[in-house]
């Protein structure tokens, strides 16, 4: 099935199917997303439920599914991966691992993510899964995570997706078309 999202107006990939390790592929590139599918498919522990190609596709299809393994590009159309990752709830949040360059991980390094560089190939896909199935403590039997969510405002400026908590938000306003959120002295 395809969804439209309404931030963008692409299509979101989504499977009917269910195996064990729900997974999203969140990435600008199709060629890279069709690799990642292919190396997941390999894969029989891994079901590929969904495919987003921006950071705003990837937050509506992560708040209404239950994955479990989140393989989000380094580098989206309107946001980065490191961007969107401080905005999903620890608890909630898919185990994910980060598709980048070596130099971009070197400069956004982090204990509480796992990296594949580019370009991806087998024998380097199979061990950064693995651990962060295991790191993820995800459990068959006990099914999906609940999906809870801090309230947030996603909001858009100069082409740049941008995120607000919900508590710095002063008021909204109404500007034609647009809504004006006022957080401080922005």
């Amino acid at each position: 099935a395809l969804l439209r999202s309404a931030n963008q107006g692409a299509a979101v990939q989504l499977s009917a199917s269910s195996r064990h390790v729900r997974t999203l592929i969140v990435n600008g590139e199709a060629a890279v997303r069709t690799q990642l599918h292919r190396l997941c498919e390999c894969r029989s522990d891994l079901d590929v439920i969904a495919e987003a190609t921006s950071g705003a596709q990837a937050i509506d299809v992560i708040q209404g599914s239950a994955a479990n393994l989140l393989l989000l590009d380094s580098r989206l159309p309107d946001m980065t991966g490191f961007e969107l990752l401080p905005f999903l709830e620890p608890e909630a949040a898919p185990a994910t691992i980060m598709v980048s360059t070596r130099e971009e991980a070197d400069q956004q390094p982090s204990d509480n993510i796992s990296y594949l560089y580019k370009p991806v190939d087998p024998p380097q896909f199979n061990t950064p899964v693995d651990n962060a199935i295991a790191d993820s403590g995800f459990d068959e039997t006990a099914g999906a995570r609940a999906a809870h969510y801090p309230p947030q405002i996603i909001g858009e400026r100069a082409g740049r997706i941008y995120f607000l908590e919900a508590h710095d938000v002063e008021y909204l306003a109404s500007a034609g078309n647009y809504v004006v959120a006022h957080v401080g002295t922005h």
